[in-house]
């Protein structure tokens, strides 16, 4: 049940992020392509990409390459 509470509020946060993002994007670039989605999901991903690399088992943020 915890999972799905995360994944929710995931979610929630995401869809909030998008709409906020992508109205002033609109306001900024016009309605050609959605520039804010766009954003939304590089941002996401690299937020993930940084929480996952951070809560790994390696010793640090770039792992063992850098010792």
């Amino acid at each position: 049940m915890t999972n799905l509470l995360l994944v929710v509020a995931g979610g929630a946060i995401g869809a909030g992020g998008r709409y906020l993002v992508s109205g002033w994007l609109y306001a900024q670039l016009g309605v050609g392509f959605p520039w804010g989605t766009f954003a939304v999901n590089v941002l996401g991903s690299l937020a993930i990409g940084l929480v996952s690399a951070c809560s790994s088992k390696e010793d640090s943020l770039w792992g063992r390459a850098s010792s």
